[in-house]
């Protein structure tokens, strides 16, 4: 079989997001718990036919569950999956997750995270116990405007991130 330079080989592997249609998200601030735990039990509901209908009865690896933004999960299925899982009951809209490898720029990232200030005091970290902060999601990044504009994915607030579960 012959396929165009871009087409993507249907037994590929790919990550996708699933969000799904109905969701509890408010306009502003968090869900509740019990919201969270009913778009939780949706999602579930929603892996289990994509495992009967779309995978044989196979596992679904589900990677991320999604119920602060969104209502949704990512997977790892082909590609050719990936178009029967936009047709289950439930689902809104189903796309390829970005995926990005970065390497780190060693020299410039010293500087960015004031690094090099201390470099100089004769202090040497032995023994000290460090804490990373992730302050969030950049919500003004260009990646963020690329997004499907579907009902159940349009723009977050600030004060809403993503739930990760793995």
């Amino acid at each position: 079989m012959n396929r165009k330079k871009n087409e993507i080989d249907p037994e590929q592997i790919v990550r996708v997001i699933v969000l799904l249609e109905e969701s509890e998200i408010p306009e502003s601030g968090r869900p509740t718990r019990a919201a969270q735990t009913r778009m939780l039990r949706a999602q579930k509901a929603v892996q289990r036919r994509s495992r009967k209908k779309v995978l044989g009865g196979a596992a679904l690896t589900v990677q991320n569950s999604y119920c602060t933004l969104t209502n949704g999960f990512s997977a790892d299925v082909t590609y050719a999956q990936l178009k029967e899982i936009r047709e289950l009951d439930s689902v809104e809209a189903a796309f390829i997750s970005p995926t990005f490898e970065l390497e780190p720029s060693m020299t410039t990232s010293n500087q960015m995270v004031g690094g090099g200030m201390y470099n100089t005091t004769g202090y040497t970290g032995e023994g000290t116990v460090v804490a990373i902060l992730d302050t969030g999601v950049d919500l003004d990044h260009e990646l963020f405007a690329a997004a499907p504009k579907t009902r159940a994915s349009r723009r977050p607030t600030s004060r809403r991130c993503w739930k990760r579960t793995t």
